[in-house]
């Protein structure tokens, strides 16, 4: 009687169920150590983890110092204001989320 072959290697997908698959990075050495830190062992997870930290601590922050000039803070302060005004009611990460973001990015430019 032929049992069924267990799968070898990695899952096709995350166990997160969102997918994913193989892709090759050129780190440097110390970059690797904290991926493997942050990702007890893991590297890959080091790095999603890194990725969703960042995104988290700019949350809600469109409007940065780092990515817009010309601005006082308060002013940057005021335009997340507005901009977290706006997209209360999209969850963040989508499509939809980035399409909104840009084009309010787009009318402030223009103002």
């Amino acid at each position: 009687m032929n049992k069924p072959k267990k799968p070898v290697g990695r899952p096709p997908v995350l166990a997160d169920g969102k997918g994913g698959k193989r892709r090759g990075v050129y780190l440097d050495d110390e970059t690797w150590r904290k991926a493997m830190l942050l990702g007890n062992g893991k590297p890959s997870e080091g790095i999603r983890k890194a990725v969703r930290n960042l995104q988290e601590k700019n949350m809600g922050k469109l409007f940065r110092d780092d990515n817009t000039s010309g601005y006082t803070n308060q002013q940057l302060n005021e335009l997340n204001l507005e901009w977290e005004q706006k997209s209360e009611n999209l969850e963040s990460g989508t499509e939809e989320y980035y399409a909104a973001a840009d084009a309010f990015s787009d009318e402030v430019a223009g103002r």
